[in-house]
C-alpha cells in the first residue's frame, strides 16, 4: 500500500490518504505530489489530488526491473541483465516506453 501524510508540522504528521492498488517492491520515487512506484514488471504513477491518492497511469514492462531513477519527465529503469528502459513520463496517465538501451 501507499499512504500520504501532510508533514508541514513534522512533529505532528496528518494522515491524508491510502491506496492499496500499488506495488513498489523495486522502489519508489516521490517528486512533489507525484509518486512513481516500480514493481518487478510494472511502473505505476500515483498523484495526490486534493487529499486523495489517485492512480494516474501504469506501464507494463517486458523485462524484470531492478532499480530506477527519474530525471525531469524521463524514467531510466535498469532491467534484465544489461538493459536500460527509457520511459517518457510527460503524460502521467500514459507512461510510454521511448527506447531500450542494451549494453
Amino acid at each position: 500500500f501507499l499512504a500520504a501524510y501532510d508533514v508541514v508540522i513534522p512533529s505532528a504528521p496528518v494522515f491524508l490518504s491510502r491506496t492499496d492498488n500499488v506495488e513498489c517492491g523495486r522502489g519508489i520515487y516521490v517528486s512533489g505530489t507525484t509518486a512513481y512506484l516500480l514493481a518487478d514488471k510494472k511502473l505505476t504513477v500515483t498523484q495526490l489530488v486534493g487529499n486523495a491518492l489517485s492512480d494516474q497511469g501504469t506501464l507494463i514492462l517486458n523485462q524484470a526491473a531492478t532499480t530506477f531513477e527519474i530525471s525531469g519527465t524521463m524514467a531510466y529503469i535498469l532491467a534484465g541483465k544489461s538493459h536500460i528502459l527509457l520511459v517518457d513520463l510527460s503524460d502521467p496517465a500514459n507512461p510510454t516506453l521511448s527506447s531500450t538501451i542494451t549494453g
